[in-house]
């Protein structure tokens, strides 16, 4: 399949074909050199404009036959379709004792909607010898050379380019913003694209009402609209310039976007500017562009709703009614660590770092707990603390992690969340639970040095003073 040309109007598309037809000069049927008579295509690449209608193409004898004969001619599909691009043509083609070329006529189909360049073919099959005739003769019966030949079919409606009519609309609190999309450079068909807007300093649900949808041109149509509705805010006084973007992509096939503008010739890019109530002090401005009072609000209602959501078994009302028996016992069972949780915040602070660094210390802190009760319960059952390090307390830890990743390996259509999650998890295991430890420990240890409490130390009932001060001198943090 061929491409779209990159044209930029009709003219500049009929030039590039009439090119195309000259530049490789009609050729007579293969065989022109040898003896006996060839007949067959003048050349086995044809190129035709949707708009032209039809396609001519020339079947020629290599000498005079001298004999009268027939053959038939008929089209194939290929990535063009008969009934869509073309009309299938069929038929005999005769010449007489002293004819040496012919044309057969194809109708090609013409619309106004775009459609990649297509391609179909036409062959030769059944040469006939009709019988002799007087005059000149080379004695020997025609034969078939260029049996076949490929037509494409160039598409010359133009579906246009999309962009928005301003980059950049003002408007005010409470006042719609109407935002204009023109098509330009061609207006064939019926064409479609998407438009949805973009946070930005503006706040999704209290500074303007997010908008989604398809905006649909019909076929000569240049502009169309569609309206993004502006709130007021309750916070007028308080408020400095927002802004958010409308984005335009996912256009029928064909539709470009001008590559000069923010958005490329992938999408089309709006900014929608709304302006303060009222000009505010430096000092006002200053703890406004460090807290958008919009964004505040907004992250405090899904952090309330995080403590909403552990009252009910499965996180809602909705599902806390199909919620089984087994249900209700693991919630009632860790519902203390889900309300201790509830305490960081969600992600949408601080562009998540907030949430990283409170979950990290919930995870230190419920990992300390664990140690502590596997300490006091091997101190009950006469286990050592390296035994409980290495069993109760790392299955302690790593089972949530074997829950989670098999949870995550059963919902995703892939594995990806599943093994990142074991990867993760022995991560901040290996290159916190033990790295950070024994960092600060070398620290520690290379600031004090030896001490009287390490020399009484013992290991395998000898003090560290009699075991290892002789082979070294200044001590050692020993794991």
């Amino acid at each position: 399949r061929r491409d779209k040309p990159a044209v930029s109007s009709k003219a500049q598309m009929r030039k590039n074909v009439l090119r195309a037809m000259t530049g490789g000069r009609t050729k007579l049927a293969r065989g022109a050199g040898e003896d006996g008579v060839v007949v067959g295509f003048g050349t086995d690449q044809h190129h035709v404009l949707e708009c032209d209608g039809t396609v001519r193409l020339k079947v020629v004898v290599n000498r005079n036959p001298g004999v009268a004969f027939h053959l038939r001619y008929a089209t194939r599909d290929g990535s063009a379709r008969k009934g869509e691009r073309f009309t299938h043509t069929e038929g005999t083609l005769r010449f007489s004792s002293n004819q040496t070329e012919r044309e057969i006529e194809i109708p090609i189909i013409d619309d106004n909607v775009w459609q990649p360049d297509e391609y179909f073919t036409c062959e030769l099959s059944g040469l006939r010898v009709s019988g002799a005739t007087s005059g000149p003769s080379s004695g020997l019966e025609p034969r078939l050379g260029t049996r076949s030949t490929t037509v494409t079919i160039l598409n010359d409606d133009m579906p246009g380019t999309l962009d928005f009519a301003f980059n950049e609309v003002h408007t005010e609190e409470g006042v719609d913003a109407t935002i204009w999309v023109k098509r330009t450079h061609g207006h064939c068909g019926r064409i479609s694209c998407r438009y949805s807007t973009v946070q930005g300093t503006a706040t999704a649900g209290r500074d303007y009402e997010p908008v989604e949808g398809q905006l649909v041109f019909e076929d000569g149509e240049k502009e169309k609209h569609f309206v993004v509705p502006i709130k007021t805010s309750q916070l007028r006084t308080t408020e400095f310039e927002e802004r958010f973007r409308v984005k335009l992509d996912e256009a029928s096939p064909g539709v470009r976007f001008d590559k000069n503008t923010d958005g490329g010739e992938h999408c089309a890019l709006c900014e929608i500017v709304i302006p303060p109530h009222k000009q505010m002090s430096i000092a006002k401005r200053l703890m406004i562009w460090l807290c958008n009072v919009d964004k505040l609000c907004s992250h405090a209602e899904n952090w309330a709703d995080q403590f909403a959501s552990v009252l009910y078994c499965n996180g809602s009302a909705q599902d806390q009614a199909t919620a089984s028996a087994q249900d209700w016992f693991f919630h009632c069972l860790t519902l203390p660590f889900k309300a201790a949780f509830s305490f960081i915040p969600p992600a949408s602070i601080c562009g998540g770092w907030a949430c990283f660094l409170c979950a990290l210390g919930m995870i230190g802190l419920v990992t300390a707990v664990v140690g502590d009760l596997a300490t006091l319960l091997g101190c009950c059952l006469g286990i050592g603390d390296d035994i409980t390090a290495i069993s109760l307390v790392a299955m302690g830890t790593s089972l949530p992690d074997t829950f989670a990743s098999k949870l995550a390996a059963q919902q995703d259509a892939t594995a990806d969340n599943s093994i990142g999650n074991v990867t993760g998890s022995n991560s901040v295991n290996v290159f916190l639970g033990l790295g950070l430890p024994w960092t600060l420990a070398a620290i520690y240890w290379d600031i004090n040095g030896v001490t009287e409490a390490w020399k009484q130390k013992r290991w395998g009932g000898e003090r560290y003073e009699d075991l290892f001060l002789q082979t070294y001198p200044e001590g050692g943090f020993i794991v």
